[in-house]
């Protein structure tokens, strides 16, 4: 017990953090592009490859990767909304990021963990804000953007739209100023004839089916197989401790239960929709990989058990045995 307790007492030492994010973004580097994804918004189909070359799309989303670990000790430092001081968040994240290197691409499914702890930041400052009409106004009108060229930017709407209102944020005029922010971006698109109707794009949502828990004996069917399990794991794991949290964090101040409320429900908005929509399991990954390393460095930071640094070292230990799963599917394939 007393080995754990070391180690979990170094676990979030900046020398550790800095280290793994290495690690991760040298994982990510050397393993072959991903394929690359389409993705259909409201009036525009986007793609990575008419915008920068597979060098430079790899790059800027390891680049992405980083930016979104260093805002979530920012975030931490400034609101202390875990109540400890702690660099776990950010390593996990890079961590887990390097477990599926297949989901980190330079477009959707990096940017989103990127802009959600930046909507973060305007529902931590619109707390018991009545006027935040602005702040209410840019974080709409930020989603409907992303929602002209991908759909998938619609998964942040519900936990920033929920987290102003557990804010004490949302009134008669913000609720307009929202409304008006998911509006403008694509009346504007259509009046400057940016787009036109006869563009829209009807969403396609395939649910999952049983399917998925199918098992099958040759090499690359197990390597699948461990993948999706390991996802429906991780899916598993997010959501329970995300209900311990909530018990553990009951008693907490207000201010730290909203703040902690905008990760939870991100976590139940993203795996909702991985169910509705199987497609956008790889666009919607990096983001649950974010409320993962939320709900895990929580729980350790709350949990007085000598094995509450288990899980995240179960975690770590996990990345390189995913990291070769991956990368036996993408040679086979």
């Amino acid at each position: 017990m007393r080995f754990l307790e070391k180690i979990g007492a170094h676990i979030g030492a900046t020398t550790v953090a800095v280290a793994v994010m290495a690690i991760a973004a040298a994982m990510l580097w050397i393993y072959p592009p991903a394929l690359d994804e389409v993705h259909h918004g409201l009036f525009y189909t986007t793609r990575v490859s008419y915008i920068c070359s597979p060098p430079l799309a790899r790059a800027l989303a390891i680049a992405l990767g980083v930016a979104a670990a260093l805002m979530l000790l920012l975030l931490n430092k400034v609101y202390t909304f875990i109540r400890a001081v702690t660099n776990l968040q950010a390593t996990l994240l890079a961590a887990l990021l390097a477990a599926w290197p297949a989901a980190v691409v330079c477009g959707t499914a990096m940017v989103l963990p990127l802009l959600f702890t930046l909507l973060v930041i305007l529902v931590f400052e619109s707390y018991e804000q009545p006027a935040s009409q602005r702040r209410c106004l840019t974080a709409a009108a930020v989603i409907s953007t992303g929602c002209l060229f991908d759909y998938a930017f619609a998964v942040l709407l519900p936990p920033i739209v929920i987290g102003m209102i557990n804010a004490k944020a949302m009134n008669v005029k913000t609720a307009i100023a929202t409304a008006l922010g998911l509006i403008a971006p694509p009346w504007i698109v259509l009046a400057t004839g940016l787009a036109h109707l006869s563009q829209f794009n009807v969403p396609h949502v395939e649910p999952v089916t049983l399917s998925v828990l199918d098992i099958g004996y040759s090499r690359i069917m197990v390597a699948n197989t461990v993948a999706r399990m390991s996802l429906i794991a991780l899916c598993i794991v997010t959501l329970s401790l995300m209900i311990a949290n909530v018990a553990a964090t009951e008693s907490n101040r207000l201010v730290l239960r909203v703040h902690n409320s905008v990760f939870h429900l991100t976590g139940v908005t993203v795996v909702v929709a991985m169910l509705v929509d199987v497609d956008s399991v790889p666009t919607l990954l990096p983001l649950l990989c974010l409320t993962a390393a939320h709900e895990v460095t929580q729980f350790t930071a709350h949990s007085r058990s000598p094995l509450r640094y288990l899980l995240p070292l179960l975690l770590l230990l996990a990345v390189p045995v995913l990291f070769i799963v991956c990368l036996v599917v993408t040679i086979d394939v």
